[in-house]
């Protein structure tokens, strides 16, 4: 028994059949395949939604773009629509023009020299009235009445009438050359420069100038009249009469003549504007400084005085004429000949 030997049971694996193998193979393939089909799904419907996206993006441009050629398309048609009104108003005139012209040829020129009459007017007036012109105002209202001279219609009478007042006030205004007035407040600012100043010395203090001091007086007397005699010395006042004119200092000499220049500067503004007032005021001004403070004796100064004194003479406000009521009258006739052709 001792001798007897315990045989253990051999420990085998399993053998997998061959069938096994093949049906995991298949599986596994068929996995991989499945992998691969929804990846390529995932791919194509990413690029679908991408391929989506461009053309909703590309139909949203096209439409933006069809809107804006829609609107175009509108205000070319607009466009065309006001031109087209335009030139049927325009045609509408060169009929009636053409009418008229007509009409001229007929020998009916009265009307377009009546026209021309009224157009001459109205520019005189515009010069009147703008830029104070009424020496070529004057020529125009000849020139509309040598066109009426040779019509007789009597509605005419109170146009010629009129036409023969307004010539009238134009030739009774006074005669203003604004040029030459100009350039004499030119020529008086450069002579303003040159206006000399009083000579004024000091004169003789007197023989009590520096009273003497007594030497029987008290001390304190003495001391009194030394303080006294020194004062003297260093303030003087000076007594003249009415007609002697202030001392200028001469830091204050700059200030006075620019003083001058600035009104001489003002006399022209209120040229060219044609305010009386201002051109006035600066030129009393300017006389008025003149003869306080330069020296009256001098012949710049007279010279001077002078050309103020005929400057203050010259009355540059504008004329007060109104060639309205001629115009009245030009209206008040065609509204008749509208009246007279109407059926």
């Amino acid at each position: 028994m001792a001798d007897e030997q315990i045989v253990e049971p051999e420990l085998t694996q399993p053998k997998i059949k061959p069938r096994n193998k093949g049906v995991m193979a298949i599986l596994f393939l068929s996995l991989c395949f499945a992998i691969l089909i929804c990846v390529f799904g995932v791919y194509t419907l990413i690029k679908s939604n991408r391929l989506l996206t461009q053309n909703f993006a590309f139909l949203q441009t096209q439409s933006a773009f069809d809107a804006k050629t829609f609107t175009n398309l509108a205000q070319s048609i607009a466009r065309i629509d006001q031109e087209t009104k335009q030139s049927q108003a325009l045609s509408t005139e060169g009929v009636r023009l053409i009418k008229e012209w007509q009409e001229a040829q007929n020998g009916d020129l009265k009307q377009w020299q009546v026209a021309e009459s009224m157009y001459l007017v109205r520019l005189a007036n515009d010069l009147v009235q703008l830029s104070y012109n009424a020496d070529s105002a004057l020529k125009l209202l000849e020139r509309a009445e040598l066109v009426l001279q040779n019509q007789n219609d009597p509605s005419l009478f109170s146009i010629k009438k009129s036409l023969a007042e307004d010539k009238a006030k134009l030739k009774a205004l006074p005669q203003l050359d604004v040029t030459q007035v100009f350039l004499q407040i030119t020529a008086l600012a450069t002579q303003l420069n040159q206006l000399p100043l009083p000579a004024t010395p000091l004169p003789p203090t007197g023989t009590n100038a520096n009273a003497t001091m007594n030497t029987e007086d008290p001390w304190w007397q003495r001391g009194l009249q030394q303080s006294l005699n020194v004062l003297r010395k260093i303030v003087i006042i000076r007594k003249t009469d009415g007609n002697t004119p202030p001392l200028v200092l001469p830091d204050e000499k700059l200030f006075l003549y620019q003083n001058l220049q600035a009104q001489s500067e003002a006399t022209s503004w209120g040229l060219l504007h044609r305010n009386q007032m201002i051109y006035q005021t600066s030129l009393n001004k300017m006389n008025y400084w003149i003869k306080t403070y330069f020296a009256q004796d001098a012949q710049a100064t007279q010279s001077v005085l002078e050309t103020i004194a005929a400057l203050q003479q010259l009355n540059v406000a504008p004329p007060d004429i109104n060639l309205g009521e001629t115009l009245q009258q030009f209206d008040a006739y065609f509204r008749n000949q509208q009246t007279a052709k109407a059926p």
